[in-house]
């Protein structure tokens, strides 16, 4: 738990040029318990503990039972990661005063930090509370425990309870957006902040939460209109701005993506992030020249920014330009080696520059990496069809069936066996894919578009679609 500092900087110097005389001449001198405050928090702010910490013991000779003072103490040690020292203050502070509030709190984070976890809920349920903004503080505190605990449900109970009972609690309402990210129940999280809004319409975080909660929903108008509330609200917050512009790309609406980027430019000094987006929103707008101006600023402003470069071998790729595209996707890979995407493109680059083996190779990196997603299963296997090496394809996707199933490998498979004239074969895995979905067919065609003139093939594919 962190101290609340008011220190005003004019008020504060002279102070602590009265202090370092005193100190300097080896005096004493007594000063007030706010005056002893603002001095050791003007230390500690700065860095200098071991002043901060002077400042307290001597305050501690004239307020030998002051528990404000021993908890100023505790808090130092904890910001410099002496545990142990902080937890043994406290517990002499406890014996004064057992069932003070920001005592029990500070020491509940001290053994949550401590890996303490239960215990140091147990000290929570002590702890006295007498307004609504403490009880919010507690049921947050709670919320970060349990998260700590794998306890996800009992952490998103905690931090709704702290929005109900203080619906103003920004630091939870920041929680709260973790919390369903966690969790994944983004349909929970709609309705839940549809109410904080009702309760407070000017809340901006509980409208970016909801837009959040409609992008991982796919829903990204609604997601862009709660964005637009959010910002409208606090103009300053950049991240509202950012969502709002994701969810307009997602949407093909990329004016409006550009103008939320010209207010991102406009109110802070641009990551390589953004101008990564706007190139690509300058791409899909037709404008190369001004796209490839941004990647490449982009990289120049971060060189470790893998996307960067991800997005810039993909703007090469669509040019043509397949030297640069490798370059920039093995850059990409170097700085992030566990990304199936990077290694998946820069082996469809490969295929398409002729290096069939270095081809290979990135493909099964790409399904190590992912052997679950059945897509790069199937492009590797069309990898294979396009070189006329049907039985590898074939047996790729033999190999694919230990770790996945569905119909679009059944698809595969059977263009594969077409490909390998066995008939039979192929009919009884086209018949088996068609069981499971009869209406979509296009992996089959894509991949063996001799097909669609297979009289049988399309004998069988209009009996599952009419039965």
């Amino acid at each position: 738990m962190k101290r609340s500092n008011n220190i005003s900087e004019e008020d504060v110097l002279g102070l602590v040029d009265a202090y370092e005389k005193v100190s300097q001449n080896g005096l004493s001198k007594k000063f007030s318990e706010h005056e002893y405050i603002k001095l050791s928090s003007y230390y500690s702010d700065n860095g200098e503990y071991p002043i901060a910490l002077e400042v307290l013991e001597d305050a501690l000779v004239y307020y030998p039972f002051s528990i404000t003072f021993m908890i100023c103490k505790s808090q130092i040690f904890v910001e410099q990661g002496k545990l142990e020292e902080a937890f043994s203050i406290l517990a002499k502070a406890e014996i004064y005063s057992p069932y003070d509030y920001n005592l029990l709190l500070l020491k509940a984070d001290v053994l949550n930090q401590m890996g303490r976890n239960e215990l140091a809920l147990s000290v929570l349920e002590k702890a006295p509370v007498d307004t609504k903004e403490n009880l919010s503080e507690l049921y947050l505190f709670k919320a970060i425990i349990h998260e700590q605990l794998d306890n996800l449900d009992e952490m998103l109970k905690a931090i709704k309870m702290s929005i109900e009972i203080d619906h103003t609690n920004t630091e939870a309402l920041e929680q709260l957006w973790w919390s369903f990210e966690l969790t994944g129940k983004y349909k929970e999280s709609i309705n839940f902040h549809k109410e904080i809004i009702a309760k407070d319409p000017y809340s901006y975080l509980a409208w970016y939460n909801l837009g959040y909660a409609f992008f991982n929903l796919g829903n990204y108008e609604k997601a862009a209109n709660a964005m637009e509330y959010s910002y409208l609200i606090s103009p300053d917050f950049l991240e509202a701005y950012k969502m709002a512009a994701e969810s307009y790309i997602h949407l093909k609406e990329i004016d409006k993506a550009m103008d939320c980027y010209s207010n991102l430019l406009g109110m802070s000094n641009p990551d390589s992030e953004i101008y990564t987006k706007i190139g690509y929103c300058f791409e899909e707008q037709g404008n190369d020249d001004d796209a490839k101006r941004h990647y490449l600023l982009a990289v120049r402003m971060n060189a470790n920014d893998h996307l960067a470069l991800f997005h810039l071998a993909e703007f090469y790729k669509k040019n043509n330009d397949y030297k640069n595209s490798i370059s920039s996707y093995l850059k990409a890979i170097k700085l992030d080696d566990r990304n199936e995407l990077y290694f998946y493109s820069l082996a469809d680059t490969y295929a398409i520059f002729g290096e069939h083996e270095l081809a290979i190779l990135n493909f099964r990196r790409a399904i190590d990496l992912a052997v679950d997603v059945s897509d790069y299963w199937i492009d590797f296997a069309g990898f294979y069809i396009d070189k006329e090496e049907y039985q590898m394809a074939l047996n790729l996707m033999e190999e694919a069936t230990d770790f996945i199933n569905g119909p679009e490998l059944l698809l595969c498979k059977a263009a594969c066996l077409y490909y390998l004239e066995d008939y039979n074969t192929a009919e009884y895995a086209l018949r088996d894919a068609l069981s499971q979905n009869p209406t979509d067919t296009s992996i089959l065609f894509d991949l063996a578009p001799f097909l669609k003139e297979n009289i049988s093939v399309q004998l069988i594919i209009s009996y599952f679609q009419t039965n």
